[in-house]
């Protein structure tokens, strides 16, 4: 019976999805690993693995922090890879505003130390 490594079927979606031309990215990381999906935890291994223009950053912090607050801080560090801080923090405060205080309170447990320990500069 073969086994399943994530690691290794990551490396092969990463392989596809640099055949996909720059220009379509975004729309492919949208359709095939859309927040209603089981798998839509692939898609922050692949923004990690690429560069975005300001434009396609804001909407992947769009669309997928829909789901707030993530179980973990793997996937914010992720998306801070790529995406400066500021317009990351931009797009949660934005977002945070529609989170009941449960969910705020998680929020805020995995953002706090990332934002302190970030070394990235902030926009007063």
């Amino acid at each position: 019976m073969a086994t399943f490594n994530l690691q290794e079927y990551i490396e092969q979606i990463k392989l596809e999805f640099r055949k996909v031309e720059r220009s379509s990215r975004l729309q492919w990381l949208f359709e095939h690993y859309p927040i209603s999906a089981k798998d839509y935890y692939i898609a922050y291994f692949l923004i990690a693995s690429d560069t975005w223009k300001k434009f396609e950053r804001k909407a992947i912090l769009e669309y997928y922090l829909q789901t707030l607050p993530h179980a973990s801080d793997q996937y914010y560090l992720k998306l801070l890879k790529v995406i400066p801080l500021a317009e990351f923090i931009e797009v949660v405060d934005q977002i945070k505003t529609h989170l009941d205080d449960s969910k705020l309170d998680l929020l805020n447990y995995y953002l706090e130390p990332i934002i302190k320990n970030s070394t990235g500069n902030i926009d007063e």
